[in-house]
């Protein structure tokens, strides 16, 4: 019995509210504003960093006599590649002239050609040529029979006969 009240008081009670922890929350904005504060910092000073870093003495006297050559020799490859275009260019220019002269030459014979064939004779059109239908031929008139003629369809002597 004892449960059944502890059951019943439970019942009509409310249920606890849940206490939340915002320390993580708060946590993660900390962390935002800390890395959104040294990202400012560093956007403002970039150029001084950078100039900071590209201003080594040693390096920059050692490496002036290689520029020099670096640039020497660059200049020498610009100077072959340019020549080779130069004659590349020549090559192709003798080229279409050699296939301009070949052309007019087969253009030549192609005439000769043409002249030295027998002409054929005209093609018949390409519509057939119906030819008028004639008219049926006449039937020669019957032979007229000599002597008399039934009409009634009685027979006719066909001799006369003698008197006697």
């Amino acid at each position: 019995m004892a449960d059944q009240f502890q059951h019943d008081i439970e019942v009509g009670r409310p249920p606890l509210a849940v206490r939340k922890s915002y320390s993580g929350v708060f946590g993660i904005f900390a962390a935002l504003a800390v890395i959104a504060g040294v990202s400012g910092l560093l956007w403002l000073n970039y150029d001084h960093l950078v100039e900071a870093s590209s201003h080594t003495g040693t390096v920059a006297s050692s490496t002036a006599g290689e520029d020099a050559a670096a640039l020497k020799e660059l200049q020498a490859i610009q100077q072959q590649t340019a020549d080779t275009l130069l004659a590349t260019r020549q090559l192709l220019e003798a080229q279409q002239a050699e296939v301009r002269r070949l052309s007019e030459q087969v253009s030549g014979l192609t005439a000769k050609i043409d002249q030295l064939q027998p002409r054929p004779a005209p093609a018949p059109s390409a519509a057939p040529v119906v030819a008028a239908p004639r008219p049926a031929p006449k039937k020669p008139p019957a032979p007229k029979p000599a002597g008399a003629i039934s009409v009634g369809g009685a027979p006719l002597p066909t001799t006369a006969q003698p008197a006697r």
